[in-house]
């Protein structure tokens, strides 16, 4: 067994040092880490780059995907937007579709906030501002909600949605419909408008959608087409059976809707009238 006492004093400190050695080399002791180390390794993660968020490009107001609704219904609307929180934007919705005169403005009944609630309008709209509120990476967020039980809306109707902001610098518009009480959603009889796709090489939009009615493939959609010139385009187009299902499409000429910013279409069963929908885009 190995004893200090066996050895004389001059060869101890040799041997503690050859000890140390073999513990080391052995994986029995870590070796410290030193305080300039440990900063310089703190100093590392917070010089990391942050975590990717998006950044503010050209100012935009994006309108969330607006469902059919029928009177009295209290519907909340809102959005996106990269304008900065707390800024305001101008939210209106018009009876009509637009015109060569443009939208049809809110009547200015509409801007009396009387105890947080609007008096009730002379038929044509609601208008209110709405403060962008703080999000995540830049993207920022707005709502508002409308009682349509007041305002004077009326069944029957499709009203245009639209948010302005920065002086009307920056818009976005939709639309909406507000149901008679014979077309509350059925979820066997309707037609619906995709989202359209524009045709820069063919100067054209390609406008599709599917259907459901009792007719089958003998149903027929009444297509109009108008856009903020004032302009308009019907057709009278043929259900499609598209595999699983009934739809309906109809490529319209640019040229036909020029000048064009934006465009309303509104489509409706030819064999019944209550199957019909609408909807809003811009170029």
């Amino acid at each position: 067994m190995f004893s200090l006492k066996s050895h004389p004093v001059w060869q101890v400190p040799l041997m503690v040092t050859a000890l140390l050695c073999v513990l080391v080399a052995a994986g029995c002791t870590t070796p410290s880490t030193s305080p300039s180390a440990a900063h310089s390794s703190s100093n590392l993660t917070a010089t990391l780059p942050p975590a990717h968020c998006l950044t503010a490009g050209e100012p935009e107001i994006t309108i969330d995907p607006i469902s059919n609704h029928t009177l009295g219904d209290t519907i909340t609307f809102g959005g996106t937007t990269n304008l900065d929180p707390g800024e305001l934007l101008d939210f209106r919705i018009s009876g009509g579709f637009p015109t060569a005169l443009g939208y049809p403005p809110p009547c200015a009944k509409c801007q009396e906030i009387i105890n947080d609630s609007v008096e009730t309008c002379c038929g044509t709209g609601f208008e209110r501002q709405v403060e962008v509120m703080p999000g995540r990476c830049g993207i920022n967020t707005w709502s508002v909600e409308v009682d349509t039980s007041h305002h004077d809306f009326a069944a029957g109707r499709t009203y245009l949605v639209t948010a302005y902001g920065r002086n009307e610098s920056v818009w976005n518009v939709s639309s909406f419909n507000i149901l008679l009480a014979v077309q509350k959603p059925d979820p066997f009889h309707y037609v619906t408008i995709n989202q359209p796709v524009a045709s820069p090489n063919e100067n054209a939009i390609h406008l599709s959608g599917t259907a459901s009615t009792d007719f089958g493939p003998n149903d027929k959609f009444l297509v109009q087409i108008t856009s903020d010139s004032g302009a308009t385009v019907s057709s009278v187009v043929p259900a499609v059976f598209e595999g699983t299902g009934y739809g309906w499409n109809y490529t319209v000429s640019m040229s036909a809707l020029s000048p064009l910013k934006s465009y309303a279409v509104n489509i409706t069963s030819v064999n019944n009238a209550r199957i019909r929908n609408s909807s809003v885009f811009t170029v």
